[in-house]
This record gives structure tokens, C-alpha cells and sequence, in this order.
């Protein structure tokens, strides 16, 4: 289970690594090539196909770059919550292999289980759930086996987060206690060490509320952008670098949260 939950949170910050990289590259292009174009003509030296490069740059000084921050930000919010199916899905899997028969596990799992996977069933004669193309085959599978109460039970994770939409700190909660896990955006969640480092207080309450209100207040921004409001949603680089940090520092509370809770 920690290989997995490593795994995802090395990708995650590899992925966060790589559009930093891609910011810092577009901004120093900027600051040296237009920003300070005037400087390089007037070294004299600059002709031919060099100067005509350079023309050709300096057109760039209408290009607004706030789309491009826009992309960005969308890709940053969607990596958060592909990373939290992914935890969530990689958390089944392990309760799948440590444990034997679906008899064994708690019954508030066991309820939820078979609750999610009903909701999901529903959408069998349509071949996929909300246009997503989901294995409905693997899934009934699994329950023939599960049902069967034998040792070659059968969990697919995916029916805790097919459905799951925008990861809002209310379906967080719901989901973690779905799945009898500790609840995101309580006092102990405030105290871990990654969410204190990102919201810069040691109050365990205090982080807590601003961890959750940061989230609030970027799921709502993205929105914003995929749906046109673009007018709403001014973004600088300044965002897309904080929306970096709060979408590794959340990742990694979360995983704590999903690693205290090895008792299956």
C-alpha cells in the first residue's frame, strides 16, 4: 500500500515539477527576449537572421498569456483529483489483498460497497456511467465473487470514485467515511506536518479551516474557467504556482490520513 500511495505522490509532484519548469521557462522568455528587446537592439551586433528572429518574437508582446495560466490552473485542479481516485483506488486494492472473505470486512464497508456499486449498476444498459466508459463486466464479477463469500472475493475501487464529480472538501469527507477512513479537514488533520507547512499556521483548527477554504475556492475558480466564466477568473502566475502547493500539500495529508488507517 505505501509503494502505491509513494508512487502517486512522486507522479504528483513530478507532474506539479514539470508545469513550474514549463512557467519558469515562459516567464524568462519573456523578461529577456521581449520585456527587454529595446536592450538587445541597441547592442548593434544583432542582424540578418538573428534580427529578424527577434521581430518575429517581439510579436509576441500582444500575446496575453492569462489562457495559458488558465490551462494550467484546470490541469493542476484535475491532477488533485485524478490523484485522489487513485488513493482512494489504491486503498481498496489493499483492503482486497489483506483481507479474505467480503464477510470479514466491517459492516459499514460492506453496506457502502454494495450501496455504490447499485448506484453504478443502474447505468448498465447505457455502457457507461455519465458518458465515462466504465467495465460494468469487471464489476459484476467482482460481486458474484464478493457474494459467494469465498477467498477469491473480488473489490473494485473504482465504485467509490467513478461518480465522485468535483473533489469538494464535502464529498471528501463523504468519501472518507465511506470508507471508515479519518475525516479530511478535522483537527487532526490540521495537525499534519504537510498542511501546516502550507497554510503557515500551527493551530491545528486554524489549518484545518483554511486547507478546506483554499480548496473551496479553487475547485470554484476552475469551474469558473471550464464553464466561460473567464471574466471571474483572472489568473497570474502567482496562482498557478500557490494552486502547485496546495494541490501536493493536500495530496499529502490526505495519503497520512489513508496510511493511519492500516487495520484492515
Amino acid at each position: 500500500m505505501a509503494d502505491a500511495l509513494d508512487r502517486l505522490s512522486a507522479t504528483a509532484r513530478s507532474s506539479i515539477d514539470e508545469i513550474n519548469a514549463n512557467l519558469s521557462v515562459y516567464t524568462g522568455f519573456r523578461d529577456l527576449f521581449v520585456a527587454r528587446a529595446g536592450e538587445l537592439y541597441a547592442y548593434g551586433t544583432i542582424g540578418g537572421e538573428l534580427r529578424g528572429k527577434l521581430d518575429e518574437t517581439l510579436k509576441l508582446k500582444i500575446f496575453d498569456p492569462v489562457p495559458m495560466y488558465r490551462g494550467l490552473y484546470v490541469q493542476l485542479i484535475s491532477l488533485f483529483e485524478r490523484s485522489v481516485a487513485s488513493a482512494i483506488i489504491a486503498h481498496v486494492q489493499r483492503i482486497d489483498k489483506t483481507s479474505t472473505r467480503f464477510s470479514d470486512l466491517p459492516e459499514p464497508f460492506r453496506n457502502q460497497y454494495i450501496r455504490s456499486s447499485g448506484g453504478l449498476l443502474g447505468y448498465y444498459g447505457q455502457g457507461s456511467v455519465d458518458g465515462v466508459s466504465f467495465d460494468f463486466d469487471n464489476l459484476l464479477g467482482g460481486l458474484s465473487a464478493s457474494f459467494g463469500d469465498g477467498e477469491k472475493k473480488r473489490l473494485v475501487g473504482e465504485v467509490f470514485t467513478t461518480r465522485l464529480g468535483n473533489v469538494t472538501p464535502d464529498r471528501l469527507i463523504r468519501l472518507f467515511e465511506a470508507l471508515s477512513l479519518p475525516e479530511p479537514f478535522s483537527d487532526a488533520f490540521g495537525k499534519l506536518a504537510p498542511i501546516q507547512s502550507w497554510t503557515g499556521t500551527r493551530k491545528a483548527r486554524e489549518a484545518a479551516n483554511e486547507s478546506r477554504k483554499r480548496l473551496s475556492a479553487g475547485i470554484e475558480r476552475r469551474n469558473q474557467i471550464v464553464h466561460g466564466a473567464i471574466g471571474e477568473a483572472v489568473i497570474e502566475v502567482s496562482d498557478v504556482e500557490q494552486t502547485g502547493e496546495m494541490v501536493f500539500a493536500l495530496l499529502e495529508g490526505l495519503i497520512l490520513l489513508i496510511r493511519e488507517n492500516e487495520f484492515w
